[in-house]
């Protein structure tokens, strides 16, 4: 900390010396770093100031300097389910289809926002072009995930490879909504075939025989998946102002949700088509499009928090907001998100409040920062050897391959995209294998964290301003 003094000389005799008045300092900085080589964690650090304290009477958290580089889709808002029934000949076939996206950074400084929304859109397509799992009652037991082969097509044919599937995931050119679709070259085509669908949270229930462990992503809550942490990311779900949650189409009829419950899901059941059509009605399903209310925003979070319980201690002016069940009480700073900046250092414009600073009860200089997101989560960055403009990490060993010919014009760079047509995700990391591995005919739960090999990329610096008397 620089002090300003000023000299006075005094000329006289002997008996008259010179003087210094010490002024106290006007205004400093504190630079904090984390992540990358700093040696402090990148979401939660606690560190001493070593310089002194003394004279700071003031404190404003000015900002970041960052490479806005966490996860756009992750493990907290990437997950949702098609609730998806068909008819044929005499046969009704009801299930749950998982839907995820690998974790990525939605970041591309050469194309448009439209196209970046196409890419989810694309992305979320090629789901249907290979084996998945879909939700399967057991009698007697709990729900299990069913292994769902390509060559299954007699009593679910929602994925399909030589052409495209009867559903397709779009994105509207005027409102950039996403939406579920039916597609009429597939389902007009046989007119003893009929399909009926929605996009709904995996329920609690359907978490099938699962190891769950401390930790692990909870794919089945209320609040994780599209309707909760992924509302901005993918457009879905209708805001609950009382509980500052998202909710989906079971959330707002609960009578959906009970005829859900008494469903036989993942068998093929007799049935006429005047049943199966009540049974279509019970549940609100949609027989056309099946649509996001908000526009897909490709943002996991309208703003990250700032907080230290240190900083925060005694706030000379409080963060005033407007949204209902935020914590705000510890946070000294919101840095807000926009998608044009991501994977881009910036400097990260925040809003704070002043923070009366008193040093004899600061507990030894002691500064902690913790960055959570809207939701309150704490965030993680992507490990440093994934790569850079349109980073990922996925756990899996798959083979890079092609997407079959049929869902390549689909691409919204098909003309300059070949011969991988894998747009932002890369083709052979979308999958299910985030929400279930087989394993004794169960499954399991990935992990949040991984024990990386190498250090974190993301580098944050937070410019604080201390303010004397």
């Amino acid at each position: 900390m620089w002090k300003r003094k000023r000299m006075t000389c005094c000329g006289g005799g002997s008996h008259e010396s010179s003087e210094t008045v010490v002024f106290p300092a006007l205004e400093s900085s504190l630079l904090i770093e984390s992540g990358l080589d700093s040696g402090t964690p990148l979401n939660s650090l606690s560190t001493y100031v070593t310089c002194g304290m003394n004279g700071v009477k003031r404190i404003i958290y000015d900002g970041t300097f960052w490479n806005n580089d966490f996860f756009t889709t992750n493990y907290e808002n990437t997950t949702a389910a098609i609730l998806v029934t068909t008819y044929q000949s005499g046969s009704s076939f009801t299930t749950l289809f998982p839907i995820v996206l690998p974790r990525q950074v939605l970041a591309s400084t050469n194309t448009s926002f439209l196209k970046k929304q196409q890419s989810i859109a694309y992305a979320l397509n090629l789901l249907f072009s290979k084996p998945g799992y879909i939700v399967h009652s057991v009698t007697g037991g709990p729900f299990a995930y069913q292994y769902l082969s390509l060559s299954i097509n007699d009593f679910l044919p929602i994925l399909q490879t030589a052409t495209l599937p009867p559903l397709l995931w779009q994105v509207i050119p005027n409102t950039g909504q996403l939406a579920l679709v039916v597609n009429p070259n597939y389902v007009n085509a046989d007119p003893t075939y009929q399909i009926a669908f929605s996009v709904i949270t995996m329920p609690t229930a359907y978490q099938g025989n699962q190891a769950v462990f401390s930790g692990n992503v909870q794919i089945t809550d209320s609040t994780a998946g599209w309707y909760a942490d992924g509302a901005y990311v993918f457009g879905f779900g209708s805001l609950n102002t009382h509980t500052h949650l998202y909710n989906d189409s079971l959330a707002k009829n609960p009578s959906y949700a009970s005829v859900l419950n008494t469903l036989d899901l993942g068998d093929k059941i007799t049935m006429t088509l005047p049943t199966w059509q009540a049974m279509v009605s019970s549940l609100g399903l949609s027989y056309v499009i099946w649509c996001g209310e908000r526009t897909v925003s490709c943002i996991p979070t309208k703003y990250y928090k700032i907080q230290s319980s240190a900083l925060a201690r005694i706030q000379r002016r409080n963060i005033v907001t407007n949204i209902q069940g935020g914590e705000f009480s510890e946070t000294i700073g919101i840095v807000y998100y926009t998608s044009s900046s991501s994977n881009q250092y910036q400097d990260g414009l925040s809003s704070a409040p002043a923070i009366h600073f008193d040093p004899t009860i600061n507990g030894n200089n002691l500064v902690d920062i913790e960055w959570k997101d809207e939701w309150g989560n704490s965030m993680q960055p992507f490990p440093a050897y994934a790569p850079g403009p349109m980073s990922f990490f996925e756990n899996t060993n798959d083979v890079p391959t092609y997407p079959p010919a049929a869902y390549q014009p689909l691409d919204p760079f098909n003309a300059t995209n070949g011969p991988n047509y894998d747009c932002l995700f890369p083709y052979y990391k979308i999958n299910q294998n985030m929400i279930v591995f087989p394993a004794s005919g169960s499954g399991y739960k990935l992990p949040i964290t991984w024990a990386y090999s190498s250090k974190y990329s993301s580098s944050i610096s937070h410019f604080i301003r201390l303010i004397g008397s």
